[in-house]
Parts: C-alpha cells; structure tokens; sequence
C-alpha cells in the first residue's frame, strides 16, 4: 500500500511551515542570545548560509538534509517530513556558537 507521509497536507504546507519554524528560532536567538534588535534581524539566507553562520555567530543544529537548503528546493515528501518533525520537536533547532566555534568558522 502507499504510506501518506505528510498526513493529507500539501508539501507546499509543509515548506512554508518549516520556513517560519526556522525563521521563529532565528529570530529569537538573534534577540534573546545575541542581542540584535528586533528590526535588525536578518532574513534567512539559505544560500549564503555559511556567511550567515560567520556573521551572526548561531547555527542551525541537527538538520536532517544535510547541507541547509531553501525547504522549497527539497523535493521529497518524505524528507520534508523528516525535516518539519525535528524541527517542531526541537531536534533540529539554533544554537549560539562558543567564541571557539565561532573563530573556527
């Protein structure tokens, strides 16, 4: 038989909800643990988001695709799933860097 991974809802559903599950967490560990203010945060930037980890010194921990990509450039239902269940059950979540994480980076 076939298994419905996403629970009858569409993947475009679940792209936007991670995309605002990672944007949340940014903002508030941007604000809370770094200090930026709130009309400063940056927008999520997926495709520089190296640059993004160097600069602001926070990193999103325990992915589970690998590299960090934008959620609608996944096209599989089962790793958006995968995706949108350890980011709600904070397996996947931000991190501050120590100073010697962030000099490494």
């Amino acid at each position: 038989g076939v298994i419905k991974v996403t629970s009858g809802r569409k993947s475009v559903d679940l792209k936007a909800e991670i995309r605002e599950m990672i944007r949340v967490g940014m903002n508030e560990i941007l604000t809370k643990d770094r200090g930026v203010p709130e009309d400063e945060v940056p927008a999520m930037a997926y495709s520089a988001y190296e640059g993004f980890v160097v600069k602001w010194g926070v990193e999103l921990a325990g992915r589970t695709e690998g590299q960090i990509t934008n959620p609608g450039n996944i096209t599989s239902s089962i790793a958006l799933a995968r995706l949108h269940a350890a980011l709600k059950n904070h397996d996947c979540d931000w991190h501050v860097l120590s100073a010697e994480e962030w000099q490494a980076k």
